[in-house]
Protein backbone atom coordinates (compact mmCIF):
# COMPACT_ATOMS: atom_id res chain seq x y z
CA UNK A 1 0.00 0.00 0.00
CA UNK A 2 2.69 2.71 1.21
CA UNK A 3 5.81 2.99 -0.72
CA UNK A 4 7.29 2.88 3.18
CA UNK A 5 6.91 -0.98 2.89
CA UNK A 6 9.91 -1.70 0.79
CA UNK A 7 11.70 0.14 3.72
CA UNK A 8 13.90 -2.54 6.11
CA UNK A 9 16.09 -1.57 9.64
CA UNK A 10 13.61 1.12 10.76
CA UNK A 11 11.83 0.70 13.93
CA UNK A 12 8.54 1.91 14.70
CA UNK A 13 5.12 1.73 17.36
CA UNK A 14 3.48 -0.23 19.86
CA UNK A 15 2.19 -0.08 23.55
CA UNK A 16 3.06 -1.40 26.97
CA UNK A 17 1.17 -2.61 29.56
CA UNK A 18 0.65 -4.41 33.06
CA UNK A 19 -0.41 -7.82 31.78
CA UNK A 20 -2.65 -7.45 28.78
CA UNK A 21 -3.17 -4.21 27.89
CA UNK A 22 -5.92 -2.72 26.13
CA UNK A 23 -5.21 0.69 24.99
CA UNK A 24 -7.68 3.48 24.09
CA UNK A 25 -5.66 4.37 20.34
CA UNK A 26 -7.30 8.69 21.01
CA UNK A 27 -5.71 8.87 24.65
CA UNK A 28 -3.01 11.18 23.47
CA UNK A 29 -4.13 13.64 26.38
CA UNK A 30 -1.40 11.72 28.89
CA UNK A 31 1.08 10.94 26.18
CA UNK A 32 4.40 12.69 27.20
CA UNK A 33 5.20 14.26 24.17
CA UNK A 34 8.48 15.86 24.58
CA UNK A 35 12.00 15.91 27.38
CA UNK A 36 14.38 17.74 28.16
CA UNK A 37 16.63 14.79 29.62
CA UNK A 38 19.50 15.59 32.18
CA UNK A 39 22.92 16.24 30.83
CA UNK A 40 21.48 17.73 28.11
CA UNK A 41 22.59 21.43 29.27
CA UNK A 42 26.07 21.47 30.78
CA UNK A 43 26.11 25.40 31.28
CA UNK A 44 24.33 28.49 32.82
CA UNK A 45 21.52 29.74 31.24
CA UNK A 46 20.16 33.03 30.27
CA UNK A 47 16.58 32.71 32.25
CA UNK A 48 14.61 29.66 32.64
CA UNK A 49 13.71 27.68 30.12
CA UNK A 50 11.01 28.63 28.23
CA UNK A 51 7.92 25.69 27.38
CA UNK A 52 5.15 26.20 25.39
CA UNK A 53 2.02 25.12 22.55
CA UNK A 54 3.07 25.43 18.88
CA UNK A 55 0.82 24.57 15.99
CA UNK A 56 2.27 22.89 12.20
CA UNK A 57 3.54 25.98 10.63
CA UNK A 58 3.06 28.72 13.08
CA UNK A 59 6.19 30.60 14.37
CA UNK A 60 6.97 32.11 17.85
CA UNK A 61 9.74 34.77 19.02
CA UNK A 62 11.67 35.82 22.24
CA UNK A 63 13.45 38.86 22.75
CA UNK A 64 17.34 38.19 24.66
CA UNK A 65 19.59 41.08 25.82
CA UNK A 66 22.83 39.74 25.83
CA UNK A 67 25.94 40.90 26.65
CA UNK A 68 29.49 40.40 24.79
CA UNK A 69 30.18 36.27 24.47
CA UNK A 70 29.15 33.17 23.16
CA UNK A 71 26.30 31.04 23.78
CA UNK A 72 24.18 27.96 22.33
CA UNK A 73 20.61 28.54 21.74
CA UNK A 74 18.85 24.90 21.76
CA UNK A 75 15.14 23.95 20.86
CA UNK A 76 13.13 21.05 21.15
CA UNK A 77 9.69 20.06 19.73
CA UNK A 78 7.88 16.94 20.51
CA UNK A 79 7.27 14.34 18.37
CA UNK A 80 3.83 15.41 17.17
CA UNK A 81 5.85 18.17 15.08
CA UNK A 82 7.78 16.92 12.30
CA UNK A 83 10.86 19.52 12.55
CA UNK A 84 11.87 22.98 13.92
CA UNK A 85 13.47 25.59 12.83
CA UNK A 86 15.67 28.06 14.90
CA UNK A 87 17.11 31.29 13.41
CA UNK A 88 19.02 33.92 15.46
CA UNK A 89 18.68 37.41 14.90
CA UNK A 90 20.36 40.97 16.37
CA UNK A 91 18.43 43.89 16.58
CA UNK A 92 19.39 45.15 13.43
CA UNK A 93 17.69 41.86 11.66
CA UNK A 94 20.97 40.60 10.47
CA UNK A 95 21.45 36.77 10.99
CA UNK A 96 23.76 35.38 13.56
CA UNK A 97 22.66 31.86 12.45
CA UNK A 98 20.02 29.50 11.50
CA UNK A 99 19.41 25.47 11.93
CA UNK A 100 16.84 24.69 9.71
CA UNK A 101 17.64 20.83 9.63
CA UNK A 102 14.74 17.88 9.14
CA UNK A 103 15.07 17.07 12.83
CA UNK A 104 12.71 18.60 15.79
CA UNK A 105 15.72 19.80 17.85
CA UNK A 106 17.37 22.66 16.38
CA UNK A 107 20.89 24.24 17.57
CA UNK A 108 22.47 27.45 17.05
CA UNK A 109 25.55 28.72 18.27
CA UNK A 110 26.12 32.30 18.30
CA UNK A 111 29.21 34.86 19.39
CA UNK A 112 27.86 38.40 20.69
CA UNK A 113 30.89 40.92 20.25
CA UNK A 114 29.00 43.48 21.84
CA UNK A 115 25.79 44.10 24.30
CA UNK A 116 22.88 43.42 21.58
CA UNK A 117 19.14 42.72 21.92
CA UNK A 118 19.12 39.31 20.21
CA UNK A 119 15.51 37.55 18.81
CA UNK A 120 14.89 33.64 18.55
CA UNK A 121 12.85 32.65 16.24
CA UNK A 122 10.96 28.99 15.95
CA UNK A 123 9.13 27.99 13.16
CA UNK A 124 7.36 24.28 13.39
CA UNK A 125 7.00 21.93 10.65
CA UNK A 126 4.19 20.14 9.99
CA UNK A 127 1.77 17.90 12.32
CA UNK A 128 2.33 14.21 12.52
CA UNK A 129 -1.63 13.73 13.15
CA UNK A 130 -3.12 16.99 11.68
CA UNK A 131 -4.99 19.12 14.21
CA UNK A 132 -2.84 18.21 17.28
CA UNK A 133 -0.53 20.54 17.29
CA UNK A 134 2.90 19.65 19.55
CA UNK A 135 4.88 21.83 21.99
CA UNK A 136 8.52 23.42 22.49
CA UNK A 137 10.92 24.14 24.49
CA UNK A 138 13.94 26.63 24.29
CA UNK A 139 16.88 27.19 26.21
CA UNK A 140 19.74 29.99 25.91
CA UNK A 141 23.26 28.53 27.32
CA UNK A 142 26.38 30.89 28.26
CA UNK A 143 29.08 29.00 26.24
CA UNK A 144 29.54 27.41 23.01
CA UNK A 145 28.13 23.90 22.51
CA UNK A 146 27.05 23.57 26.05
CA UNK A 147 23.80 22.01 25.24
CA UNK A 148 24.20 19.04 22.84
CA UNK A 149 20.79 17.37 21.31
CA UNK A 150 18.81 14.22 23.18
CA UNK A 151 16.94 11.93 20.51
CA UNK A 152 16.61 8.27 21.74
CA UNK A 153 16.91 5.42 19.30
CA UNK A 154 13.10 4.80 19.27
CA UNK A 155 12.18 8.69 18.67
CA UNK A 156 14.58 8.63 15.69
CA UNK A 157 12.90 5.59 14.09
CA UNK A 158 9.47 6.80 14.87
CA UNK A 159 10.50 10.29 13.54
CA UNK A 160 12.26 8.36 10.21
CA UNK A 161 8.95 6.46 9.28
CA UNK A 162 6.51 9.21 10.24
CA UNK A 163 8.21 11.31 7.62
CA UNK A 164 8.03 8.49 5.63
CA UNK A 165 4.19 8.26 5.47
CA UNK A 166 3.79 11.90 5.19
CA UNK A 167 6.04 12.50 2.32
CA UNK A 168 4.17 9.51 0.35
CA UNK A 169 0.74 11.27 0.90
CA UNK A 170 -0.34 9.29 3.63
CA UNK A 171 -2.42 10.53 6.76
CA UNK A 172 -1.17 9.17 10.21
CA UNK A 173 -4.62 8.22 12.23
CA UNK A 174 -1.92 7.30 15.54
CA UNK A 175 1.45 6.75 16.75
CA UNK A 176 3.13 5.92 20.44
CA UNK A 177 6.24 4.39 21.38
CA UNK A 178 5.58 1.99 24.62
CA UNK A 179 7.47 -0.26 26.70
CA UNK A 180 8.26 -3.98 26.83
CA UNK A 181 4.70 -5.46 28.15
CA UNK A 182 6.94 -8.47 28.94
CA UNK A 183 5.12 -12.13 27.79
CA UNK A 184 1.91 -10.37 27.10
CA UNK A 185 0.70 -9.10 24.10
CA UNK A 186 0.10 -5.49 23.49
CA UNK A 187 -3.58 -4.80 22.17
CA UNK A 188 -4.42 -1.82 20.74
CA UNK A 189 -8.13 -0.68 20.13
CA UNK A 190 -9.63 1.41 17.18
CA UNK A 191 -12.44 2.91 15.68
CA UNK A 192 -11.75 3.12 11.69
CA UNK A 193 -13.88 4.36 9.15
CA UNK A 194 -14.15 3.17 5.12
CA UNK A 195 -10.28 3.39 3.34
CA UNK A 196 -6.77 1.16 3.39
CA UNK A 197 -4.62 1.09 6.56
CA UNK A 198 -0.99 -0.18 6.49
CA UNK A 199 -0.25 -0.72 10.55
CA UNK A 200 3.57 -0.57 11.19
CA UNK A 201 5.31 -1.87 14.88
CA UNK A 202 9.23 -2.20 15.13
CA UNK A 203 11.64 -2.65 18.00
CA UNK A 204 15.44 -1.57 18.43
CA UNK A 205 17.23 -4.43 17.44
CA UNK A 206 16.94 -6.27 14.40
CA UNK A 207 17.48 -9.71 16.35
CA UNK A 208 14.20 -9.59 18.28
CA UNK A 209 11.46 -11.10 16.38
CA UNK A 210 7.50 -9.40 17.26
CA UNK A 211 4.47 -10.74 14.95
CA UNK A 212 0.89 -8.58 14.73
CA UNK A 213 -2.08 -9.20 14.10
CA UNK A 214 -5.09 -7.28 12.85
CA UNK A 215 -8.44 -8.47 13.81
CA UNK A 216 -11.87 -7.04 13.36
CA UNK A 217 -14.43 -6.63 16.81
CA UNK A 218 -11.49 -8.63 18.47
CA UNK A 219 -12.19 -11.69 16.30
CA UNK A 220 -11.89 -12.49 12.64
CA UNK A 221 -8.58 -11.67 12.08
CA UNK A 222 -8.07 -9.82 8.67
CA UNK A 223 -3.80 -9.01 8.14
CA UNK A 224 -0.85 -10.69 9.87
CA UNK A 225 2.57 -10.73 9.77
CA UNK A 226 4.44 -13.70 10.98
CA UNK A 227 7.57 -12.86 9.55
CA UNK A 228 10.89 -13.66 12.04
CA UNK A 229 11.59 -9.98 12.36
CA UNK A 230 11.16 -7.15 14.25
CA UNK A 231 9.27 -4.85 12.21
CA UNK A 232 5.86 -6.46 11.15
CA UNK A 233 3.73 -4.64 8.80
CA UNK A 234 0.15 -5.15 7.89
CA UNK A 235 -2.18 -3.80 5.30
CA UNK A 236 -5.67 -4.40 5.31
CA UNK A 237 -8.87 -2.35 3.82
CA UNK A 238 -12.39 -1.67 5.14
CA UNK A 239 -15.18 -1.44 3.45
CA UNK A 240 -16.92 0.23 5.97
CA UNK A 241 -16.59 1.66 9.37
CA UNK A 242 -15.10 -0.94 12.32
CA UNK A 243 -14.07 -1.59 15.65
CA UNK A 244 -10.12 -2.89 14.60
CA UNK A 245 -7.61 -4.62 17.12
CA UNK A 246 -4.04 -4.57 16.30
CA UNK A 247 -2.50 -7.17 18.56
CA UNK A 248 1.31 -7.56 19.00
CA UNK A 249 3.17 -10.51 20.49
CA UNK A 250 6.62 -9.89 21.21
CA UNK A 251 7.90 -13.59 21.05
CA UNK A 252 11.42 -12.90 21.37
CA UNK A 253 13.40 -9.65 22.20
CA UNK A 254 17.21 -9.30 22.42
CA UNK A 255 17.14 -6.94 25.70
CA UNK A 256 13.80 -7.23 26.68
CA UNK A 257 14.61 -4.56 29.77
CA UNK A 258 15.28 -1.78 27.35
CA UNK A 259 13.64 -2.10 24.55
CA UNK A 260 11.08 0.14 23.03
CA UNK A 261 8.31 -0.80 20.38
CA UNK A 262 7.25 2.09 17.63
CA UNK A 263 3.57 1.73 16.47
CA UNK A 264 2.11 4.14 13.57
CA UNK A 265 -1.35 3.70 12.03
CA UNK A 266 -1.45 5.49 8.74
CA UNK A 267 -4.22 5.86 6.33
CA UNK A 268 -3.84 6.22 2.03
CA UNK A 269 -5.17 9.43 0.52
Amino acid sequence: MFSVRLLTGMAIFTIAAVGLLTHDAMGYENRPTWVLSPGSINCDLVGDVIKGDISGGETVSYDFDLTPGKYSFAAWAGLDLTSLSLSIKNENGRSLGLDEGLDNQPLVNVSIAKADKVTAVLTAGSERISGQGGRYALAVGMGENCIRKNISPAEEILENWTDLILADGAEIIYWDILPNTGDSPITLNFTLEQGNYSVIAETLSRKDDIDMYVKLDARSIIAKNEEPDNNPICDFKLDHKFEVMVEIDLYQLKNPDSTEIVVVLAREP
